[in-house]
């Protein structure tokens, strides 16, 4: 299980790498591992891509839409809290 874990954080900080040096969000929304706003869905969990601390989990359950591009979200070890679609994609 630990093991599994460690390749995933590093395959999660490889990505976060390369999103960092894309230079605009224009191309970082074409990512195939954002979700495009249509998929979003309640009940979806996302890997956060800025963790609201570092003690919580990287990931979240989408609870409901508030606008058009933010969720209310539950992050595990943290609570509820507004996320933007752009800091959060999809979980494979």
């Amino acid at each position: 299980m630990m093991k599994l874990e460690t390749e995933f954080r590093v395959r999660l900080q490889l990505l976060r790498l390369k999103w960092s040096l894309q230079s605009s969000s224009q191309e970082r929304t074409q990512d195939p591992l954002f979700a495009p706003k249509s998929e979003l869905a309640p009940s979806t969990w996302v890997k956060l891509l800025n963790p609201p601390t570092p003690f919580s989990a990287d990931e979240a359950l989408l609870l409901c839409p508030a606008s058009d591009n933010q969720w209310l979200a539950w992050v595990p070890d943290y609570g509820k809290m507004m996320v933007d679609t752009d800091d959060f994609c999809r979980l494979n």
